[in-house]
């Protein structure tokens, strides 16, 4: 592939993921919950990954998950990595704190362009990001776990 169109290619994957990012649904195992219950962003940026969780759904369990690392992309890999995570978790008599990263080392996952769409297959096959217009979801194990909607730049 000529360099002019392997760029091209590129900067065309890159404007479909890359972006910010709010949360619109949040599976759990209760079913799906919804701002104002459940909030968050998720920032794909310049090299940057960023993920800010708050799960408010039990008054008297509330969880916050703030995350940053970085990612790398071409038109075939796309891999992150956090390096910082920080887990609140707030009951009636306490607030605790782990700062355990989620896992270790960068996760891979196979790039495939599908039509408008771009979707990011693990390694391993647990995990799944999909790219479809101004959303994106993210699935576990064939499953949907949250659902995003891209946050407009003038926003």
């Amino acid at each position: 592939m000529p360099f002019t169109c392997f760029f091209r290619s590129l900067l065309r994957v890159k404007a479909k993921l890359e972006g910010v990012y709010s949360l619109e649904e949040w599976h759990l195992a209760a079913g799906a919950a919804h701002p104002p219950q459940v909030d968050g962003r998720f920032v794909l940026l310049n090299g940057a990954v960023i993920t800010v969780l708050h799960n408010r759904v039990q008054e008297a369990n509330q969880t916050t998950v703030a995350s940053y690392g970085s990612y790398t992309l071409d038109l075939n890999r796309f891999a992150y990595r956090y390096v910082d995570t920080s887990v609140y978790v707030q009951t009636a008599s306490a607030i605790t704190v782990s700062r355990k990263l989620p896992w270790e080392g960068m996760r891979g996952f196979a790039v495939v362009s599908e039509g408008s769409a771009v979707r990011l297959r693990s390694d391993t096959g647990n995990q799944e990001f999909l790219f479809v217009g101004d959303r994106l979801s993210y699935s576990e194990i064939g499953r949907v776990q949250r659902v995003w909607k891209r946050v407009a730049e003038n926003q």
